[in-house]
């Protein structure tokens, strides 16, 4: 084999082992990624308290976070406008609009929250009352939705985790998690099963 055979077969194997590397590292990512996608440490469902409501009734909904993971989790329960985080669609499928009544200056504060742990779950109830005025409406206090009603209406919730910045006793931006020693934090997003909930004017 001559200088130039054994060169051109020096060069084939090292980009046949730079390929290797290149397939193994992909699929390493791939399967990384997968994994990320597919484990959800928390299960979110959502039920209301009753199935029919008048105009002046209040209404519960209970939503229920199952921690199905093996560590504990640390979730942000936001109590502020709560209508945003509602898709409610009539009848006919149409979202109903929600709007802000009430604007706060975003708190981040350790009591926000929710410690679940392995195996358990949290009950966290979001309360809105049936009223009437140029239509009906669900008053959440500090938000509203209104609907095109009365009638029968799909809900459900999305709920975004969070792990908010702040400042340390040095003023540098940390993470919540960080400043509180909080046990990971959840920040990805749930989306709660439907439910039928029929408004009757």
């Amino acid at each position: 084999m001559g200088w130039l055979q054994k060169r051109q077969k020096r060069i084939i194997e090292v980009l046949m082992g730079k390929i290797t590397v290149g397939i193994v590292a992909m699929l390493l990512i791939c399967t990384t990624c997968y994994c990320l996608a597919i484990w959800e440490p928390l299960k979110l469902t959502l039920k209301s308290d009753k199935g029919a409501y008048r105009v002046g009734d209040e209404i519960e909904f209970i939503l229920n976070f199952q921690n199905t993971s093996k560590i504990d989790v640390c979730t942000y329960i936001n109590t502020h406008y709560p209508a945003h985080s509602f898709n409610i669609t009539n009848e006919a499928g149409t979202k109903q609009l929600a709007e802000t009544l009430i604007k706060y200056d975003t708190v981040w504060a350790k009591e926000n929250y929710k410690l679940i742990k392995a195996g358990e779950n949290f009950k966290w109830i979001v309360k809105a009352r049936v009223l009437k005025d140029k239509g009906l409406y669900l008053d959440f206090k500090d938000s509203s939705i209104r609907l095109v009603g009365p009638g029968e209406f799909k809900a459900a919730f999305r709920y975004k985790g969070r792990d908010g910045l702040t400042t340390d006793e040095e003023g540098r931006q940390i993470h919540i998690s960080e400043k509180f020693k909080l046990q990971n934090a959840f920040i990805g997003d749930l989306i709660s099963n439907t439910i039928s909930i029929k408004i009757i004017d």
